[in-house]
């Protein structure tokens, strides 16, 4: 693995994603395969996972806020239970953990994406940051929950640039309405990475990142979320 890829999670290698003294953090077997089918089959039971086949999420994104608050803290659709046992190993690993609030109620920790194989991210970095006020950094968590590949050419592997651009520059360099990079001004990626099955993996955001497309007739599961970091706190929200 890269010396620029921590295959740590601690508070250190936070620390060190934030100040880019790292490009990301990788860990290969961050839940054990057992809770991840577990997890898995639990958010396939519940009622609330829907949308098509290969695009079914469970859970609301922090983009509801503050729009639709009232869909955002819609108690029928809190998938933290659910995901209990990965917050869990989150907290033993980097310590107590913060729920941000707004308007003092807590924000979602995770929410849970089924991806298909039109899923793909285009190269881009986000600009978002000053939207929520308790971050001042903001790192993107992703947990694979399976299911296992059926075969070797799976895809979905993470890219990883240690650029980021100005406003100006990034505008210039855009392929469209989108956030999206035109592939000739990131040029060639500094990490490229998969992440399998119980695999943990958190990219600054800041920097440009993106994800290949999954190989045909393939899904998987992730639960991802937001972390903050700073010198006395590991904040998380979805």
């Amino acid at each position: 693995m890269s010396r620029t890829v921590s295959s740590k999670l601690t508070r250190d290698s936070l620390a060190a994603l934030v100040s880019g003294n790292i490009t990301a953090i990788h860990v290969p077997r961050f839940l054990d395969l057992r809770v991840c089918n577990s997890i898995a089959n639990a958010v396939r039971a519940s009622d609330r996972f829907s949308g098509p086949p290969g695009s079914r999420r469970l859970g609301v994104g922090i983009d509801s806020l503050p729009d639709n608050p009232q869909r955002y803290f819609d108690p029928g659709i809190d998938v933290s239970f659910i995901l209990l046992d990965l917050l869990n190993q989150l907290s033993a690993v980097i310590g107590p953990i913060v729920f941000p609030t707004w308007n003092s109620r807590s924000l979602r920790p995770l929410v849970v994406h089924e991806h298909g194989s039109d899923f793909v991210v285009r190269p881009h970095q986000d600009w978002d940051l000053p939207k929520y006020p308790w971050a001042q950094n903001k790192l993107e968590l992703w947990v694979n929950l399976g299911p296992p590949p059926t075969s070797s050419k799976v895809g979905g592997s993470f890219r990883v640039w240690d650029t980021a651009f100005d406003e100006a520059s990034y505008k210039k360099h855009q392929g469209g309405s989108g956030p999206e990079l035109l592939d000739t001004a990131v040029g060639k990626h500094k990490e490229h990475f998969f992440c399998g099955v119980g695999g943990l993996v958190v990219l600054n955001t800041a920097l440009i990142h993106a994800m290949s497309p999954l190989a045909e007739d393939t899904v998987r599961m992730m639960a991802t979320g937001f972390l903050s970091v700073d010198r006395t706190t590991v904040s998380l929200w979805s």
